[in-house]
């Protein structure tokens, strides 16, 4: 578990790999929203408690993560758009190219920028493609964006959101929308 100024990193993962199936998880802390969660992760409650249900049934010992929003003042930026995704094309292989159409609903009007982007497994991000959009308010466009991989994609992840700021590496920026991770094939 690692906190970093407005937000809360939770990692969870069974070395042994004798579980074989759901770790049911409550946090001392509450959360104003989900930023990421990895498949495998339901979110029972952020208030006034966080509760999770992690399924590590077959997960082969690999750390399982999710991130939560801890600041009460971004807790309505995340609500400004909503992005569901679904990869279209290729295999999440080493240097291969994935596709991924992303549909997007707007519920402000607001100028953002769309980015499809890798993570390791460190929760880094690697490589990103982005778009900038503007969608009339309450109406929704979808986007197909696509993306190379890089060499080593082992544990990593594929994520669609929407933000505003400077630059998508480090804090320069704003989340504006959930995260979908690992858009559906």
């Amino acid at each position: 578990m690692k906190h970093s100024g407005r937000t809360l990193d939770v990692s969870l993962a069974d070395p042994t790999m004798k579980n074989s199936g759901v770790i049911e998880l409550e946090i001392a802390e509450k959360a104003y929203g989900v930023i990421a969660a990895d498949e495998r992760v339901k979110v029972e409650q952020i208030k006034p408690t966080i509760r999770l249900k992690v399924d590590v049934n077959n997960a082969k010992g690999e750390s399982i993560h999710v991130k939560f929003n801890t600041d009460s003042k971004q807790s309505n930026q995340t609500d400004q758009f909503a992005v569901n995704s679904t990869i279209v094309e290729s295999e999440m292989d080493p240097n291969s190219t994935i596709t991924a159409n992303i549909d997007v609903e707007s519920k402000t009007g607001k100028k953002a920028v769309l980015t499809l982007a890798f993570y390791d497994w460190k929760g880094n991000i690697k490589e990103y493609v982005n778009e900038e959009i503007k969608i009339l308010p309450n109406n929704s466009n979808e986007y197909q964006m696509s993306l190379k991989l890089p060499d080593y994609v082992s544990g990593g992840t594929v994520r669609a959101f929407v933000w505003k700021g400077k630059q998508i590496e480090g804090k320069n920026y704003k989340l504006l929308s959930n995260v979908d991770v690992n858009p559906d094939k």
